[in-house]
């Protein structure tokens, strides 16, 4: 009985020292905290380059120079990616034969988009007559909308061409009048372009594009971000009352 006694405390004292010299030595009995670094979370590009149908955007009255363009530009590219880079959106200019009125041709707009498949086309401050023009695209019997931004052309014959057209406020009574260059819209276009065109990839296949006042809502609820506290609403004529069922305003 005395020799268990003796080798019990024996076993004690190798166990203590044990202890001591792990506290001595810095070991803990619990795992180490090894601290894992964070690793960088990569910004995964909003766009991938490929073969799809692009968008087409004619930048006219306010946007004609390349100084005018270039900040809308590097908004498209970052979002949208640009054709030259396999990307969505496809840039022209109007011509200067269309403001000079020297030579007027309504199918100037077949010519330069003959070669592409899109599914949409934005005109942005589109000079006058180009409702020939969309009278051209009409007869040739396109299966894209045609999507008008502050148009500076007759205002009958821009909503009969057009699927949507959208103007500002202050201007929405002054259409054709080339002194207001930008339609009295100040702002920063991309803030306009970007929820609009995401309004047209996420719903150019649910059919939303045969009715524009179910559109001009989803592009409301798109423009939140951009632009808080905008509204859209119908274009009311004002010589006859009559609301217009395509043409909006934006507004504040």
């Amino acid at each position: 009985m005395k020799k268990i006694v003796l080798c019990l405390c024996f076993l004690a004292l190798i166990l203590s020292g044990c202890s001591n010299k792990q506290k001595e030595s810095g070991i803990s009995d619990t795992e180490p905290q090894i601290p894992i670094p964070q690793e960088e979370i990569l910004e995964l590009p909003k766009w991938i380059p490929g073969d799809y149908p692009r968008v087409a955007v004619f930048f006219g009255y306010g946007y004609q120079t390349e100084e005018e363009q270039a900040p809308v530009l590097a908004e498209l590219a970052k979002e949208f990616g640009l054709i030259q880079e396999q990307g969505l959106i496809v840039p022209f200019s109007f011509p200067d034969v269309y403001y000079t009125n020297k030579k007027v041709s309504s199918s100037f707009i077949i010519d330069y988009l003959k070669e592409y498949d899109l599914m949409a086309l934005i005109l942005v401050g589109s000079p006058d007559r180009i409702h020939y023009s969309l009278a051209d695209l009409q007869d040739e019997e396109v299966t894209y909308p045609i999507f008008s931004i502050f148009p500076q052309d007759d205002v009958t014959g821009t909503e009969a061409g057009s699927f949507l057209v959208l103007d500002w406020h202050e201007s929405a009574s002054e259409e054709g009048d080339e002194e207001l260059e930008n339609a009295g819209f100040t702002g920063d276009l991309g803030n306009i372009l970007i929820p609009l065109i995401h309004t047209i990839k996420g719903n150019i296949r649910k059919g939303i594009q045969e009715n524009a006042a179910a559109f001009a809502d989803e592009l409301a609820r798109q423009m939140k971000d951009t632009m808080p506290g905008i509204t859209i609403r119908h274009y009311v004529d004002p010589e006859t009352g009559i609301k217009a069922f395509n043409h909006f305003v934006l507004g504040a």
